[in-house]
């Protein structure tokens, strides 16, 4: 039987709590900004339709409304959205506009 005491297994146990510290921390900053993305989402759906959204994460699968999305899929939606507020935000001239700069 090994002797599990000598330093070589000394420093491959404290190499391998190490490394699952880290891997810890990286995984619960990965998990916060899931949260982020998935929280611009939903206030993007809701102030451009003004209905609420259920949007929940797992197993690298958006489920919004119970769909399966990927993460590139999301971005751009959020993204569609975003510029469809900032769209609303700002009115079109009119046809009949005089004061548009761009009419010669």
């Amino acid at each position: 039987m090994r002797n599990r005491c000598l330093p070589y297994h000394k420093i491959v146990a404290a190499r391998l709590a190490r490394s699952k510290e880290r891997r810890g921390a990286l995984q619960a900053n990965r998990y916060t900004e899931i949260d982020r993305f998935m929280l611009t989402y939903e206030q993007a759906y809701h102030a451009y339709y003004g209905l609420p959204i259920t949007i929940e994460y797992r197993h690298g699968w958006y489920y919004i409304n119970h769909h399966r999305h990927r993460h590139s899929a999301v971005d751009r939606m959020t993204n569609i959205l975003l510029a469809h507020i900032q769209d609303a935000m700002y009115p079109q001239p009119e046809e009949g506009d005089t004061t548009c700069a761009t009419q010669l």
